[in-house]
């Protein structure tokens, strides 16, 4: 779970994507963004089929999701990360 704030200009929202324990191959997975009550390329900017590696011996990536300011007032909105396709 995260939380950005609009209204304060362009921005991102990181999220940190970890291990349990670092492992001797990369971790390879596909990232993708879903919209729930926030609009994708309206409020964020939408992420379809970003492949991540975490390297072996490493427990964490990011990815980072464009936060789109589109300076009309909005109650909290929502949109999820998905990982998909491990490898």
């Amino acid at each position: 779970n995260g939380t950005v704030q609009e209204n304060v200009g362009s921005g991102s929202y990181t999220a940190t994507i970890n291990l349990s324990n670092a492992t001797i191959s990369p971790v390879t997975f596909t990232v993708n963004t879903t919209a729930g009550t926030a609009g994708s390329g309206v409020d964020f900017g939408a992420i379809t089929g970003q492949q991540i590696t975490i390297p072996a011996g490493q427990t964490s990536a990011t990815v980072s999701v464009t936060i789109v300011d589109d300076a009309i007032y909005d109650p909290n909105e929502t949109f999820s990360i998905g990982l998909s396709s491990l490898s």
